[in-house]
């Protein structure tokens, strides 16, 4: 498309606690009222969260260091505001927009001191059409609200709930994982985490090009590409389009006379370039290109990559013998090599700059999928894009996890945007082949399934497909926006039949947690694990960033861990007998699998790590034998 793209920068940050926020005597619309009132700013990275600022600036310690996590917690009653101008200059051809790419969580945006948008998802984007601002210098802040006191005004029905640290989560649009998970600790941070931008488009305009494999028999592919036109214009038959689209020696082209603003084409593709995912075969892209004339003069363009494949998941409710869990390309079954994706730092402002490490790993480990998880924020479309090229297969889980979520009509708008913007930013993608309503809401909803070998309890809780936000809202807007992949509403799916007849057939494999090879890993009744996990310890060099030295050498033993530093890097959120207090185990059960493959456990850390092969235990040879 024919954009420019101008970003928003030098923004100034304020920080101020709630109780005195309720103490104004007025609401602060410009950065100037703050400093009138004495709060001082200091500069803001956009990208970027506001703890990282505060550290940089030596207000806070290093909360990545000790027991300093624990310190956040007292962060959370901050409110944020950014502020900074743009000179604005439009120009008679385009439309203007003022885009917020990222925004942690809840804020109100004000311009030029006028309340402008209220915006509540960090999840995806917010573009706002600014054709009415003249030209010239305007102020613009963005008041983003603590998310935790924030949540306290919405009801949690007496059967909805979340994990024991993320109740408030389950009724805010906010990453899950930031509210403390067995994988990251609690920072319930805020900020402009993705830049902010002023973005000119034409006037008269191509808007959400699709292309998207109906079928493929015999060496002939069917394709079906849709677009929308937007204009002022009287007439639509004044437009044209031309639609093109290459790989290697193949090419395919259609011209159309337009009759609406929405457009669909059908068109064939004989002896296509296939798609296939790593292990099968190439990984074939075509450019397409579609191209907007009106009265024979092009108006507009856009370039996008596709993938001719087909994709079908053939699954049973139930892991019976003679069921199944298999996704099915190109009418091939694939062995599905995978891994699971979550955040890369605690800090969603950050996560971008591990994406290529992280992908070059799994490409590495001759993944050939990932299973982006559910407590996390949606990854960028250059994870996407790498996919592709590399034949890496996508599991999408939307950004809901472990909880019993209200399905209020708030929370039912909220999700259904989020859904349809997720749709329109993937579906281009041939590595996307499955989407999934949540990560284990189905599960927590129905006691006993949180492992492969236990029978679901019918007789005490909820059936999940009760579920309205998973098996209605986010299965209708993909049924509309893109329903040309298999969709899950859970994972694990414990469909109407699962729920009375027993274990389902694709299962999160997790159990005593003792031995990876042993019976419980080997002989899961599921077909398919979409989630397994079993968790080491860092290099010594990489330890000594984060815990004191003093502290290296005392992780504990099989039963207990009492450092304060090892549990807060375990994502404990507080301290007590692990028995009662969630998370403060992984620590004991690190040193519980070590001992476990090696027979005894070293007591200082280096030796811990870099185990003495030649000292293996019982439990190794064994295997080995």
């Amino acid at each position: 498309m024919n954009k420019d793209i101008k970003r928003i920068e030098n923004w100034q940050l304020i920080t101020v606690p709630h109780k005195d926020v309720l103490g104004f005597n007025s609401t602060p619309t410009v950065g100037n009222d703050l400093t009138k009132m004495g709060f001082t700013s200091i500069i803001a990275s956009v990208p970027g969260n506001f703890e990282l600022d505060l550290m940089r600036e030596n207000i806070i310690p290093d909360l990545y260091y000790g027991t300093n996590t624990l310190l956040a917690q007292k962060l959370e009653n901050l409110h944020l505001y950014y502020f900074t101008t743009f000179n604005l200059k439009k120009r008679d051809d385009t439309d203007c927009f003022l885009a917020f790419n990222g925004i942690d969580t809840v804020a109100e945006i004000f311009i030029d001191g006028k309340k402008f948008a209220f915006t509540e998802n960090m999840l995806h984007p917010h573009t706002f059409n600014i054709n009415n601002l003249l030209d010239g210098k305007h102020d613009l802040m963005v008041h983003i609200l603590p998310s935790a006191i924030y949540a306290r005004q919405f009801e949690v029905p007496a059967m909805c709930f979340g994990l024991p640290y993320n109740h408030d989560s389950i009724n805010l649009r906010k990453a899950p994982y930031m509210f403390g998970w067995d994988i990251m600790p609690r920072l319930v941070s805020g900020g402009l985490y993705k830049p902010v931008e002023l973005v000119f488009l034409p006037k008269t305009r191509i808007e959400n090009p699709f292309t998207a494999t109906r079928s493929y028999s015999k060496g002939n592919a069917s394709l079906y590409i849709t677009f929308d036109v937007k204009t002022d214009a009287d007439f639509m038959n004044d437009f044209t389009a031309k639609i093109q689209g290459s790989c290697k020696d193949s090419y395919f082209e259609k011209s159309l006379k337009l009759f609406n603003a929405h457009q669909k084409v059908v068109l064939s593709v004989k002896n296509p370039y296939l798609w296939w995912p790593k292990n099968y075969g190439e990984q074939n892209l075509y450019n397409m290109q579609i191209t907007l004339y009106r009265n024979g003069v092009e108006c507009d363009k856009v370039n996008y990559k596709m993938g001719i494949r087909t994709v079908y998941l053939r699954r049973s409710s139930t892991a019976s013998d003679e069921g199944d869990f298999c996704f099915i390309v190109n009418a091939k079954r694939i062995f599905c090599l995978g891994t699971n994706w979550v955040p890369t730092d605690a800090y969603p402002s950050r996560h971008d700059e591990y994406e290529l490490r992280g992908l070059e790993l799994a490409n590495d480990l001759n993944c050939n999928m990932i299973r982006c998880w559910g407590g996390n924020t949606y990854p960028s479309t250059t994870f996407y894009d790498y996919c592709d090229e590399h034949g890496i297969m996508i599991w999408q889980d939307f950004a809901m996890g472990c909880g019993h979520y209200p399905d209020n009509e708030r929370l039912c708008n909220l999700m259904k945007e989020e859904v349809k913007q997720v749709a329109l930013k993937y579906r281009n993608h041939p590595s996307l082949v499955l989407y999934a309503g949540d990560n284990e809401c189905d599960i927590m909803a129905c006691p006993g399934t949180g492992t492969p070998h236990e029978p679901i309890d019918t007789t005490s809780w909820i059936n999940p497909n009760l579920n309205k936000l998973t098996r209605d809202v986010v299965l209708r807007e993909l049924r509309n926006h893109d329903a040309t992949r298999p969709y899950l509403p859970s994972s694990p799916y414990i469909d109407d039949y699962a729920f009375l007849h027993g274990v389902p057939s694709e299962s999160h494999i997790w159990g005593p947690r003792d031995y990876f090879k042993g019976d419980y890993y080997k002989n899961p009744p599921c077909h398919f694990a979409s989630e397994i996990g079993y968790h080491g310890c860092p290099s010594p060099l990489s330890l000594e960033k984060f815990i004191p030295k003093d502290s290296l050498n005392d992780f504990g033993n099989t039963t207990i861990c009492k450092n304060e530093n090892w549990l807060t890097h375990a994502t404990a959120m507080e301290f007590g007998d692990p028995e009662e207090v969630f998370y403060n185990y992984r620590i004991p059960l690190m040193v519980k699998q070590v001992e476990r493959i090696f027979g005894d456990t070293a007591k200082n850390t280096e030796k811990f790590i870099q185990k003495n092969p030649s000292k293996r235990g019982s439990v190794f040879a064994k295997k080995t034998e």
